[in-house]
């Protein structure tokens, strides 16, 4: 009889463990489910930094890497806004070009006042690729805003 109870005192502390296991994840939903959730960043993300220029009209130039989450399909374009005049602008879609040693398939654009415009007819824009661009200007500039579309064809 001695034995029975040994073995009922390891049950009862084993069962002991799995309830307060079981109470803990119970907590931990209901203290879960009360706060507010905040989706999380969808659509292009940007960064930018001030490089050298290499040219000799602009004394200014400001790199900006650009990425999405979701897949835009092609064509699409990537419009960057700044606070000041973008005089001349080069730029890549990195991540294609490894793959694909012609590159991305894009008509020549030039910068418009304060908006510079990439059209890439081909690839689509996947999560792993990055639109590289350098912005070139006579004072330093600041990104207001980046714009990733997908644009009926012309």
């Amino acid at each position: 009889m001695a034995v029975f109870w040994a073995q009922f005192g390891k049950i009862e502390w084993w069962l002991g463990c799995l309830l307060a296991f079981a109470l803990g994840l119970a907590v931990g939903g209901i203290i879960m489910g009360s706060v507010p959730m905040v989706p999380g960043p969808s659509g292009p993300r940007y960064i930018q930094s001030a490089v050298g220029s290499d040219r000799p009209r602009f004394a200014f130039a400001t790199k900006i890497v650009v990425q999405t989450d979701k897949i835009v399909a092609a064509p699409f374009e990537v419009a960057i806004t700044c606070d000041g005049e973008i005089g001349d602008a080069d730029w890549d879609l990195i991540g294609y070009r490894e793959r694909n040693s012609a590159g991305p398939s894009a008509p020549p654009l030039e910068p418009a006042g304060n908006t510079f415009t990439v059209r890439i007819l081909t690839p689509d824009f996947f999560p792993e690729y990055t639109v590289a661009a350098v912005l070139y200007s006579r004072s330093p500039l600041s990104i207001k805003g980046v714009d990733v579309r997908s644009v009926k064809p012309k």
